[in-house]
């Protein structure tokens, strides 16, 4: 029993005959005689009565009436009821974001979006970028808040911030003034986000430098951790390492780019309303500069050239 069935049935009561009926709905008489058959059989009983040229319903069929009437309406007015919040700013957002996001600028972005959407709903789901991705492609999320480097093929992208490594260490083990050079935290044990061993290798290469890795894992809360315990010297982007103010914190020498936080979803997936306006929402803060860590614009303008280098990477 499904509500087509139920609405062939009571049109046909309702207008005295299957043709009436059909002209109510914008359908030909078959399918409409064709629902009520299948409602016929799927219950075991006659619910009308057929003359020549009239039909009225059998008393199994006026019981049903009066019951798929109240079903209708309870349809209508759930209809009627979710359409309202989602012009009104209702709706559930199904996100995603790698953890360094979610505990840093996903707040900030959320509560500017909140006070637009006052009545949405929010499902977070906080995976790293790869898992994100997966969780994407299979329709569980709508979209996605990661960092490159990534494989984007088949996504559309919407860069939000770049952001530089940062250093980070136990408070006094770092200049508390100024940047720290490669070379000194070549001479230092290293904490690495694996997420960016790559980019951190490269960086170090580059000046001809070795690096000692005492520690990778996963998260970078892991590695803050460890850097406030005295491991070593953790390298982090700027926002992940702002969220920890009991660590001191460096900018590298150079400001060397580790990563853009990018916006994205399926290339050709319609989305829901409500991801839908929070991707809007997002490309206005990528047009007008999200703020940076320490509370300042940080406009996108035009990527330098090691920027262009990660760029390239996201299409490996």
């Amino acid at each position: 029993m499904d509500f087509k069935q139920l609405s062939c049935f009571v049109a046909a009561v309702e207008e005295g005959s299957i043709s009436a009926a059909a002209r109510k709905l914008f359908l030909t008489q078959p399918p409409v005689t064709a629902q009520i058959q299948a409602l016929e059989k799927e219950l075991g009983c006659p619910l009308l009565l057929r003359g020549a040229r009239a039909v009225r319903p059998t008393e199994e069929g006026r019981l049903l009436y009066d019951r798929a009437k109240a079903l209708l309406a309870l349809r209508q007015s759930a209809e009627e009821e979710i359409q309202t919040r989602v012009r009104q700013g209702g709706g559930t957002l199904r996100l995603g974001a790698v953890s360094s996001v979610a505990d840093t600028l996903l707040p900030e972005y959320l509560a500017g979006f909140q006070a637009r959407r006052p009545l949405m709903r929010y499902e977070l789901s906080e995976e790293n970028t790869y898992h994100l991705l997966d969780r994407l492609r299979a329709g569980i999320i709508e979209l996605a808040l990661v960092r490159t480097p990534f494989a984007g093929e088949g996504l559309r992208r919407l860069p939000l911030r770049r952001e530089s490594l940062a250093a980070v260490g136990r408070r006094g083990s770092l200049p508390e003034r100024g940047d720290v050079t490669l070379a000194e935290l070549a001479a230092r044990p290293l904490l690495l986000y694996r997420r960016w061993e790559q980019v951190a290798r490269r960086l170090f290469a580059e000046k001809g430098l070795e690096m000692e890795i005492r520690l990778k894992a996963d998260g970078a809360d892991t590695v803050a951790a460890m850097a406030a315990r005295g491991l070593g010297v953790g390298l982090l982007p700027e926002s992940a390492a702002a969220a920890h103010p009991e660590l001191s914190v460096c900018r590298i020498e150079g400001g060397a780019v580790g990563t853009a936080i990018t916006a994205v979803c399926p290339a050709h997936a319609r989305l829901s309303p409500a991801a839908q306006a929070f991707w809007e929402y997002l490309e206005e803060i990528g047009a007008s500069g999200a703020p940076n860590a320490s509370g300042a614009p940080n406009a996108r303008g035009a990527p330098n050239a090691r920027q262009k280098d990660l760029d390239k990477e996201e299409s490996v």
